[in-house]
C-alpha cells in the first residue's frame, strides 16, 4: 500500500514539475527564413492556437472574433484591428502581455505575403 502511494505521488509530482516550465511563446516559434513565404496553415495558424483561440475560439468567441479559421483569420486582419491589438501596449493582446516581437514578426510577414492559407 505504501509503495503504491509512493508511486502515485511520485507520479504527481513529476506532472506537476513538467507542467510548471517557464516556455514562452518565443521558444516554440523560429524566425521565417528570408525570402520564405509565411503561410497560415503552418505559420500563424501555430501561433493563433497557441495564444489566442482559448479565447477567440469556439461557440462563443470574445467579442465575436473568432480566429481559428483560415477564413475567420484573415477577416480578424482585414476587419477586426487584430494587428493593431497584437503591438498595442495600452491595450495588449492577450491580455497577460503582449506576444515576443519574434512572434508578431511572422504574422505581419503573412500579411505581407498576401495572407496565404498554404
Amino acid at each position: 500500500m505504501k509503495k503504491i502511494f509512493f508511486i502515485i505521488s511520485l507520479t504527481i509530482s513529476a506532472f506537476t514539475i513538467y507542467s510548471c516550465n517557464t516556455s514562452s511563446p518565443e521558444d516554440f516559434f523560429e524566425e521565417i527564413p528570408e525570402g520564405q513565404l509565411v503561410t497560415f496553415n503552418t505559420d500563424v495558424q501555430p501561433i493563433l492556437s497557441s495564444s489566442c483561440v482559448e479565447c477567440h475560439g469556439g461557440d462563443f468567441p470574445a467579442e465575436g472574433l473568432s480566429l481559428e479559421s483560415f477564413e475567420e483569420a484573415v477577416n480578424g486582419v482585414q476587419n477586426r484591428n487584430v494587428l493593431n491589438r497584437i503591438i498595442n501596449v495600452d491595450n495588449p493582446m492577450p491580455p497577460s502581455g503582449l506576444l515576443p516581437s519574434q512572434v508578431t514578426d511572422i504574422i505581419f510577414q503573412w500579411v505581407e505575403d498576401g495572407l496565404l492559407e498554404e
